[in-house]
C-alpha cells in the first residue's frame, strides 16, 4: 500500500514538472517602443513590436488595454494600418480606447522578430502616451498572444504575456530633420572650400 502511494507520488510530480516545463517553454513575451511623428494637428504613432519568446510566435498584439474592458487611449484612434496579413478592431471601454491588432492568414511575428507595421493616428500627445492611464497603469499597459481571437474583440485562448510599458519617443518632423541635413551639407561645404 504505501509502495503504490510512493509511485503515485513519483508519477504525479513527474506529470507536474512535465507540464510546468512546457508552459514555461510555450510562454511568449515581447517588449516595444513607441515613435511619434507630428502629423498636422495630431502625431502619427509606429509601434516596434519585438517577439522575445524563445519559441512562442505573437498572434495578436492588444495595445493600450486591460482584460475586463479597460481601454487607455484618451482619443480614438484613427487611420490604423497593420502588418500584412492582419487586421485590427478599435475597442471603447470604461475609461478610453484600446486597439487589437490579430493575424488572419498564418503571418505571426516568429521568435526573435521585429515588426514595425503597427500605426495608428491620434490626437494624443507623446506625452499623454507616455503618462498613467484612469486607473494607474501605464497608457502603454498591453498584451500579446500566441493565439488569435475567434473574432473582433474577443480575447484570444492562448498563453499570453504583459507588455508593462513602452518607451514612447517624438522623432523629429520631416522639415526640421530636412533643414539640419541641409545646413549640415553647407558647412561640410565651406569647411572643405577653406581647406582647398
Amino acid at each position: 500500500m504505501l509502495k503504490n502511494h510512493w509511485l503515485t507520488s513519483i508519477a504525479a510530480a513527474f506529470i507536474f514538472t512535465t507540464l510546468a516545463v512546457g508552459s514555461a517553454r510555450a510562454q511568449v513575451s515581447a517588449s516595444g517602443t513607441v515613435t511619434a511623428t507630428p502629423s498636422g494637428s495630431n502625431f502619427l504613432y509606429t509601434i516596434s513590436l519585438h517577439n522575445t519568446s524563445a519559441t512562442s510566435n505573437i498572434e495578436t498584439f492588444w495595445f493600450s488595454w486591460l482584460p475586463d474592458n479597460y481601454d487607455f487611449l484618451p482619443s480614438t484612434p484613427t487611420s490604423i494600418t497593420t502588418p500584412a496579413n492582419w487586421t485590427d478592431y478599435v475597442e471603447s471601454g470604461i475609461y478610453g480606447h484600446s486597439i487589437e491588432f490579430y493575424d488572419t492568414a498564418s503571418s505571426p511575428i516568429t521568435p526573435g522578430q521585429t515588426n514595425s507595421s503597427f500605426q495608428f493616428l491620434s490626437p494624443d500627445s507623446p506625452t499623454q502616451l507616455q503618462g498613467s492611464g484612469a486607473i494607474g497603469l501605464p497608457v502603454t499597459y498591453s498584451y500579446v498572444y500566441s493565439g488569435t481571437p475567434s473574432g473582433p474583440g474577443a480575447d484570444p485562448v492562448s498563453p499570453s504575456n504583459i507588455i508593462f510599458s513602452m518607451s514612447v519617443t517624438t522623432a523629429p518632423e520631416p522639415t526640421t530633420f530636412a533643414l539640419c541635413s541641409v545646413g549640415a551639407m553647407s558647412l561640410l561645404s565651406r569647411r572643405r572650400r577653406k581647406c582647398l
